[in-house]
């Protein structure tokens, strides 16, 4: 998305909320929003109503100087619970493209050192949401970097007499997730097709062979726009 006009309302209310919000030094979200309040709010709605600037907002160089990797994680953990695809896409492009090492999925601080959970199963449940999160977006990120992205866009060349791809682990995971467990009850973040429901399959495994990190936390979720480039 381009900006043209940076005179725009819209534009200015954002470079507005840019030079007013705060520091550089803020590492986390203050969002404490668990799952099920965000989906409950109807298809696309929630993004209209928490951040309906926000493709505009990445146009403005302060704006994303101050943007941090929490921020920019938490803003994907709440595309994947409002279902809305296209922002996951966007989000999820957006991190990789911010080539700097503190935006490496294993650098994600653990989101309980900063009282970010609700109470209770909710809490659970969004606790392992967000390690899934955290463990499929370094996943999608291993999926670029196989197939020849860099987040620098140097891209290595994929021509047709290329060798077949192979995958390599060159992203993980943030250390706090991999201590996070199963839920004991199946949570479908998304509703699950009754018929695929109905052909009694119990897992999901990526392109790597692994396990699908949601499905290895009893989370039905559909990931799909994480690799999309």
């Amino acid at each position: 998305m381009l900006i043209t006009n940076p005179s725009q309302p819209c534009v200015l209310a954002c470079i507005s909320r840019a030079s007013s919000s705060g520091c550089r030094g803020i590492t986390h979200t203050t969002s404490r929003r668990p799952p099920s309040e965000i989906m409950g709010y109807p298809h696309k709605k929630y993004f209209q109503t928490h951040h309906a600037a926000l493709l505009a907002e990445r146009e403005i160089p302060l704006w994303r100087w101050r943007d941090t990797a929490s921020r920019s994680f938490f803003r994907l953990y709440e595309a994947l619970c409002a279902d809305y695809h296209q922002y996951v896409g966007y989000e999820t492009e957006y991190f990789w493209y911010r080539n700097d090492p503190a935006w490496s999925p294993e650098m994600l601080p653990d989101p309980r050192e900063f009282g970010e959970l609700a109470a209770g199963e909710e809490g659970q449940r969004q606790l392992a949401v967000l390690a899934s999160v955290a463990d499929a977006l370094a996943d999608a990120f291993n999926w670029r970097y196989m197939y020849g992205f860099r987040r620098d866009r140097n891209h290595a060349d994929r021509s047709s007499d290329s060798p077949p791809v192979v995958y390599k682990a060159v992203f993980k995971g943030p250390a706090w997730a991999a201590s996070v467990p199963r839920l004991p009850t199946f949570f479908e973040l998304h509703p699950v097709d009754p018929e695929w429901k109905a052909t009694g399959r119990d897992n999901v495994v990526t392109y790597s062979g692994d396990l699908c990190p949601f499905w290895k936390r009893n989370i039905f979720v559909e990931t799909l726009a994480l690799r999309t480039v």
